[in-house]
């Protein structure tokens, strides 16, 4: 968003089922990523939009583009995977 240092970010999902991994139950992946990384998280069809500050909204975008793309080459997350991931992402 111009001028107040803050970002939009988008990010396509192509599969749901990855979704629902990756967002957690009642969106609680989604919600903690919000919290560690001081950014706002929703989607919207199949997009995922991430709001906040330049650098924290790229960490964020990063961090879904990565536990996508190891979900699409078929790796395993669990729920605590997730969690370690977004820990690591700040």
């Amino acid at each position: 968003m111009a001028g107040d240092g803050r970002e939009r970010r988008r990010l396509v999902i192509a599969d749901n089922e990855q979704a629902r991994i990756v967002f957690g139950q009642h969106d609680e992946h989604l919600k903690s990523a919000e919290k560690s990384l001081n950014v706002e998280i929703w989607s919207r069809g199949d997009e995922l939009i991430i709001s906040g500050e330049a650098e924290a909204a790229e960490k964020a975008e990063e961090l879904f583009r990565r536990l996508f793309h190891l979900l699409s080459e078929g790796h395993a997350l669990s729920p605590q995977d997730i969690q370690y991931a977004i820990s690591l992402a700040r």
